[in-house]
């Protein structure tokens, strides 16, 4: 059986292309505030990226030209 030609278990019921009355509806929960001092702190240079300065990447893609 072709998974394409096979009837879907669940044929759900849509108004629009936005419409979700097909979801659980859900409590809205506050959102945490976080302390910034630990998430956003700037360290500045620690020197870990090093050894990548200058470094580039370039993707060779073949060509359809045959070497001669």
């Amino acid at each position: 059986m072709c998974v394409w030609t096979a009837t879907p278990p669940f044929i759900p019921h849509v108004t629009s292309d936005d419409d979700t009355s097909n979801f659980d509806d859900f409590e809205r929960v506050k959102s945490v505030h976080f302390a910034t001092s630990s998430y956003e702190r700037n360290t500045g240079f620690t020197g870990k990226d090093l050894p990548f300065i200058g470094f580039t990447f370039t993707k060779m893609f073949p060509t359809s030209k045959k070497p001669s």
